[in-house]
């Protein structure tokens, strides 16, 4: 209820009640809300994409266009503990790397121009080459 009180239209808060306390404290505490949330939904600081790596499974939850490590943006859902919609887009075209969401399956990426590839496995992690403003679907294989 105090966030939905506190919330701005630009979705930035006031830290504390205004009656109180005044507008101080309006930004900086409110701008650590995003910085948890979107490390429960994903993280990358260890150089692989990992989705979802906080987040309790059993709750829904979607994501667009969070910015990882790299110049990737990513978006993803997870509905019933299963993982879907993986996409990325690269900004500046390198290597990705990207922890599975489908452990027990091997993956298929549909990039931009339609093409279909294999990524390199590397144990738990899928690895693929990007090009600068491409985007990519990532997909548990058929097969």
């Amino acid at each position: 209820a105090l966030l939905e009180r506190w919330t701005h239209a630009n979705g930035l808060l006031w830290a504390m009640a205004i009656a109180n306390y005044g507008r101080v404290g309006g930004w900086t505490e409110s701008l650590g809300i995003s910085g948890a949330l979107q490390e429960m939904l994903l993280q990358s600081w260890s150089g692989v994409i990992e989705l979802f790596p906080g987040w309790p499974g059993q709750l829904d939850a979607s994501f667009e266009s969070l910015r990882a490590e790299g110049a990737f943006l990513v978006s993803a859902a997870l509905s019933g503990g299963e993982t879907s919609d993986v996409s990325i887009i690269s900004e500046k075209g390198a290597t990705c790397r990207l922890r599975n969401p489908w452990p027990q399956r091997s993956l298929t990426i549909l990039n931009s121009d339609g093409n279909h590839f294999a990524p390199e496995s590397a144990g738990v992690h899928v690895i693929f080459q990007t090009a600068a403003g491409c985007s990519y679907k990532v997909m548990p294989s058929s097969i």
